[in-house]
């Protein structure tokens, strides 16, 4: 009889080659003793980054999109194939540390009320990532639209929603926890019918703690533990005013779900005001010529 899997992995990949392979060489380094299984998804990368993963490591479920699916409707083909106790969505762009996942899974194992957690992400010089914020609210929204967001950043509204007096170095229920290190219970996953596929990028990890939490489950920081994350290296190669559209998309479909018809209205309106004048200052700065 085979052991049973106690964490599956999913990780997607778009075009990150460097990043996805020192991922998984870390996994495999710093984990032999978890029994685990990784997922990894390819959203059509042009990179080399899916051969040189078959190559390099065969145990890796890999699966090949003839399309760049973004971030929940391909982490959704790893996870609804997954066969651990506990699923992890892991960002390409991360380092897993020595024990680390050994440690998640007697924390969580020691915590059954907790149904997702997270850690604390550092950068490569150790710098720890603010990660982690309240539920979003319509006002939180409005507050952080592009065109004002620099003037109200340090708003108590603000710095509330993001825990502003907060190290990231203990222990603490959270609202949200951030994609690119969820750790989730399997069974939790697929009562909620895993992540909101409408989602394309962002809003999505927010969306799946809002519905955990409505549940009644814990969600727990724990900043005992650490990842080196490096941040946003698949979106840094989409154009930058079709990522903003997509994060309007995104938005949109977050403020339908739990925000009620005339607040979400308010808010498309206001996006669309944002994108407009964003587009024309896009297309001005293209038509100047660089000196």
């Amino acid at each position: 009889m085979s052991k049973e899997i106690d964490l599956s992995i999913v990780i997607v990949n778009y075009n990150t080659y460097d990043d996805v392979i020192s991922c998984l060489q870390s996994i495999y380094k710093n984990s032999k003793s978890v029994n685990l299984e990784v997922i990894v998804i390819d959203n059509a990368s042009q990179d080399g980054s899916q051969k040189a993963i078959r190559k390099n490591f065969p145990q890796v479920k890999l699966i090949s999109n003839r399309t760049n699916l973004f971030f929940s409707k391909a982490n959704n083909q790893g996870l609804k194939i997954a066969k651990g106790r506990y699923l992890l969505i892991l960002a390409p762009d991360t380092k897993i540390l020595p024990n680390t996942l050994l440690k998640m899974i007697n924390f969580m194992d020691a915590h059954p009320t907790c149904a997702l957690s997270t850690i604390k992400q550092i950068d490569q010089n150790h710098a720890v990532h603010l990660t982690c914020h309240k539920h979003h609210t319509p006002i939180t929204e409005i507050l952080k639209m592009p065109l004002w967001h620099k003037f109200f950043i340090d708003s108590l509204i603000l710095k509330s929603f993001r825990y502003a007096n907060w190290n990231r170095n203990s222990l603490k229920c959270t609202d949200t926890v951030p994609g690119a290190f969820m750790w989730v219970r399997r069974e939790i996953a697929q009562k909620l019918e895993f992540l909101d596929g409408n989602f394309d990028i962002f809003y999505s990890d927010a969306d799946f703690c809002k519905r955990i939490s409505d549940l009644g489950w814990e969600i727990i920081y724990n900043g005992n533990y650490s990842i080196i994350h490096l941040r946003a290296r698949s979106i840094s190669k989409i154009a930058p005013f079709k990522l903003m559209q997509i994060a309007h998309h995104d938005l949109n479909h977050y403020a339908k779900k739990h925000f009620g018809q005339i607040w979400s209205t308010i808010i498309y309106i206001l996006g669309n005001i944002n994108i407009g004048i964003l587009n024309i200052v896009f297309t001005f700065k293209k038509l100047i010529p660089v000196k």
